[in-house]
């Protein structure tokens, strides 16, 4: 997957982004939004901020 969202940007206003990529990620649309908040709208934010989760549990 890190080929994937290397340089993808989420794009927040529309739906079906949100969509896709919280199902992508395993995360609900509400944390995905809140993770591009703080770091950045590149889909490789989410994608760290979920591997750390994975590894703190």
């Amino acid at each position: 997957m890190e080929n994937q969202t290397q340089n993808q940007v989420v794009n927040t206003s529309e739906e079906q982004d949100l969509n896709y990529w919280s199902k992508e990620f395993g995360i609900a649309k509400e944390e995905l939004i809140a993770v591009l908040k703080q770091g950045g709208t590149f889909a490789s934010a989410v994608e760290n901020y979920v591997k750390n989760l994975q590894y703190s549990l």
